[in-house]
């Protein structure tokens, strides 16, 4: 049965889990068809953060979150997978978006999907975006689900690109060659945009992608880092003391952030990192 606005959020997700033959089917075709529907005439906003990687991705995108809040931009930050609810996977200004919200995000979809099957990561994405939109978001933080060149979120321009790290991970769709894993990654970045590194140890087939793609790359540790519990990035360094998120996460989203053009002081950096608590996580219990 087809839910409605006035359906739960339990119902939508249930219909979405249903309407595709696939938990996941790498391409960007269907998509973009009706992301073209759902969201015409709309502008971008100012930044999108777009962050790939086999590790890394979760705190890498809270960082890049806390960093424009902090910096007084709305920010939707979009991320996989969830811990308890699926709301989580949406934030606004690091707070999770509400029931209804989604269930209206779904039926906006819903009303001009057609015929179109969508996977469920395509669908929220999708929901995310619509919210984004609706809300009137200045930045957006996306991180890729899988992959990166056919993963859902690179319908999207990246203004600023980032990989944390590259290893073997969903062999089934990637394949086990680290050097096509690299070039799947390496995907989401963009012609004259900025692409930074969160690991000195990449496969060439990464930074033959990038330099094919034109984008411009930024190397951990010689653009950004960490150095004698201090993390160093392109105009700016500052202590480790405090930062409970890996510090070469933190020095990556210090660099992407600094090449999104968006200006924050030091003291606002370091109170933005070390306000992160990644449940499930980077998570003590005592």
């Amino acid at each position: 049965m087809l839910p409605s606005v006035n359906s739960s959020l339990d119902e939508w997700l249930a219909y979405i889990e249903s309407i595709h033959p696939t938990e996941i089917e790498l391409g960007l075709q269907r998509l973009t068809m009706v992301a073209d529907r759902l969201l015409q005439r709309q502008t971008k906003p100012p930044i999108i953060f777009t962050v790939a990687g086999t590790n890394g991705k979760g705190t890498t995108t809270a960082a890049l979150s806390a960093l424009a809040c902090e910096a007084g931009f709305k920010t939707g930050w979009y991320s996989s997978p969830h811990l308890f609810v699926f709301n989580e996977r949406i934030r606004i200004n690091g707070v999770a978006v509400n029931d209804q919200q989604l269930v209206d995000a779904f039926a906006a979809i819903e009303r001009v999907r057609g015929d179109i099957s969508l996977s469920y990561f395509e669908y929220t994405t999708l929901a995310a975006i619509w919210l984004f939109i609706a809300e009137q978001v200045d930045v957006w933080v996306l991180e890729v689900g899988l992959g990166g060149r056919l993963d859902a979120v690179n319908v999207f321009d990246a203004d600023v690109a980032v990989v944390t790290t590259i290893g073997i991970d969903h062999e089934s769709f990637l394949g086990s060659d680290i050097d096509v894993i690299g070039y799947e990654k390496a995907g989401i970045c963009r012609a004259n945009k900025p692409v930074i590194l969160g690991s000195d140890a990449m496969p060439q087939g990464l930074f033959n992608e990038i330099e094919r793609r034109g984008a411009h790359l930024h190397r951990f540790n010689d653009h950004h880092g960490v150095k004698s519990r201090v993390l160093f990035w392109h105009d700016g360094q500052l202590s480790t003391e405090g930062i409970s998120i890996p510090h070469d996460n933190a020095a990556t989203a210090l660099q992407a952030f600094a090449l999104s053009g968006i200006n924050i002081s030091t003291v606002n950096a370091q109170r933005a990192l070390m306000s992160i608590r990644m449940p499930g996580r980077m998570q003590t219990v005592i």
